[in-house]
């Protein structure tokens, strides 16, 4: 077999891989961080960039961002649309602060007992549904 053609069945069974990973997750993209107090993740999903980012630097001053597509598009799966999403903060301690959120990007703040915890573990995760 010509080198090439060797390159193209190497990258086609790597992109299958990935396409049926995606699809062993329910569509689902998650992210995460771990340990605080700052986060930030990021993971190229198809044709989208997904982020997450976050601080707890203080009492007064945490937040939580993400940002993700309406659509994506995965050969061979075809394309995927947004339904919901969910994200959270949470450590050791059994602190949990979770909202669901309806737009692929998102951001909250909100104050956090625990300022510059270093124990804390922030995640994100789009669901994603197949349209086309």
């Amino acid at each position: 077999m010509q080198k090439s053609k060797v390159l193209v069945v190497f990258i086609l069974v790597g992109v299958i891989a990935e396409a049926l990973l995606v699809s062993a997750q329910s569509w689902d993209v998650v992210l995460w961080d771990s340990p605080g107090p700052y986060f930030r993740d990021v993971k190229d999903v198809g044709t989208c960039s997904f982020v997450l980012s976050g601080t707890i630097t203080s009492y007064e001053n945490a937040y939580i961002s993400g940002q993700g597509c309406y659509n994506i598009y995965i050969w061979p799966l075809g394309i995927l649309t947004f339904t919901q999403g969910s994200a959270a903060i949470e450590n050791v301690a059994g602190y949990y602060r979770g909202f669901y959120f309806y737009s692929p990007g998102f951001s909250r703040s909100y104050s956090y007992p625990y300022p510059a915890d270093v124990e804390a573990e922030m995640w994100a995760g789009w669901h994603y549904e197949k349209t086309y």
